[in-house]
């Protein structure tokens, strides 16, 4: 064998040429590239979902700054009327239920005063008007007005039960201010029937002078036949 015979040498590739040669040409086949289409319908809207539960509620904030102070008021209007006289009410009964004998020969041209003793049960004096002094004279059988302003309005309701002794009897009732010579007249009924009969009737009255305050509201009845009045109770209410 020749000494000068060379040896084949044998070139390992590198790492980049084994790659390139693993590598299948694919120039030649179609590449395809996805391209986005029309958006399609809206679908439809879900169910709402459960509420939530509340949150935990959260810490108080700062004192907020004083504000501007207001535009002073002006002085109120009082309700009392020009002659300044306090409203209130009292109601007397009368306990015995007494009668009171009524026909065209009785009393002044048939007119009879009547009272109560304000004694009985559904006597009230909680509401009177001014420092409980009462609307009701026992004593003088009237009702008091010493105390009530000139210009007040008085308004007196009468309660009684009436018992005719013949058909067709009238009944009439009269509130008198004898300083004055007023009075507040009432024709209450025309009765065909003897009967026993039960009446409410309401007088409105005005304190005009200083000498009405004096002397009182005196209380008449009258009839034209034989008949018998039996007071109940006196109701007077101060306005």
């Amino acid at each position: 064998m020749s000494k000068e015979m060379d040896f084949p040498v044998i070139k390992r590739k590198s790492p980049y040429e084994s790659s390139s040669e693993n590598k299948v040409d694919t120039l030649g086949t179609p590449q395809y590239v996805a391209v986005p289409g029309a958006s399609g319908p809206a679908g439809p809207r879900g169910e709402v979902g459960l509420t939530g539960k509340p949150g935990a509620e959260g810490k108080a904030g700062k004192k907020g700054d004083t504000g501007e102070r207001g535009i002073p008021g002006k002085d109120g209007e009082t309700y009392m009327p020009i002659y300044k006289q306090r409203a209130g009410w009292a109601r007397y009964s009368d306990s015995e239920r007494r009668q009171v004998p009524l026909g065209p020969t009785r009393g002044a041209d048939g007119w009879v005063s009547f009272y109560v003793d304000a004694k009985g049960a559904s006597t009230e004096e909680s509401y009177l008007p001014e420092k409980h002094v009462s609307l009701y004279n026992r004593d003088a059988k009237r009702i008091n007005l010493k105390h009530l302003a000139v210009g007040t309005q008085v308004t007196v309701t009468y309660d009684f039960d009436f018992s005719t002794m013949s058909s067709n009897t009238e009944i009439w009732l009269r509130s008198v201010l004898p300083s004055s010579d007023s009075t507040y007249t009432s024709f209450v009924a025309l009765l065909k029937y003897e009967y026993d009969y039960s009446f409410s009737v309401t007088h409105h009255i005005t304190v005009t002078s200083e000498s009405d305050k004096t002397h009182g509201l005196i209380c008449e009845a009258r009839s034209d036949a034989n008949s018998i009045f039996t007071p109940k109770s006196i109701t007077i209410s101060v306005s």
